[in-house]
């Protein structure tokens, strides 16, 4: 809107209700200026950190961050600043509690009609429970293949084979040996 335009109270309105939706959602979602100052955060990204606004806004947000974690985020985020380009990047962010969660943050420039950053919208999904998993998947993919080794080991140390038949008779596995 240009400058010195009286507002319209419809759209006044219609900022407060989308400023509403947004803080109460459960996701978490900042902004940020052109520069890179962080200047929202959401109601559950505050409650998430356990901090105030003031507290976090600007590049204070680092403070949350793992201090593992902190160097490759502002690298990649002044990247993104340079280049004009969307964010994806992962890293630990510190509760209110004091423990660590792993978060994959996601950040989009808006452009004016001339192509020019105006501002920067972020979205950050906990991603901890999912790396868990992958985590524990990848142990017992380990392990199995551990079992295979030393089944195939035997059979072969043993001279002894093994098969097996799935239900319509054909064979689903047949040893060297």
């Amino acid at each position: 809107m240009p400058a010195g335009e009286p507002v319209d109270d419809n759209q006044s309105a219609n900022e407060e209700a989308l400023r509403r939706a947004v803080d109460t959602t459960p996701a978490f979602i900042h902004t940020a200026r052109p520069d890179g100052y962080l200047d929202y955060f959401n109601r559950s990204w505050l409650e998430f950190f356990g901090k105030s606004l003031e507290e976090v806004c600007g590049w204070r947000w680092t403070e949350v961050v793992h201090p593992e974690d902190v160097a490759i985020l502002v690298q990649r985020w002044h990247a993104a600043l340079a280049n004009g380009e969307p964010l994806e990047v992962e890293s630990r962010v510190r509760r209110a509690d004091g423990s660590y969660r792993a978060f994959l943050h996601r950040k989009v420039p808006l452009r004016d009609e001339h192509g020019n950053i105006v501002k920067w919208f972020g979205s950050s999904i906990d991603v901890e429970d999912r790396k868990c998993a992958e985590h524990k998947i990848a142990g017992k993919t380990s392990e199995l293949e551990q079992s295979e080794f030393y089944l195939r080991e035997g059979e072969r140390l043993a001279h002894m084979g093994s098969w097996s038949l799935r239900l319509d008779g054909t064979f689903d596995y047949w040893s060297p040996e």
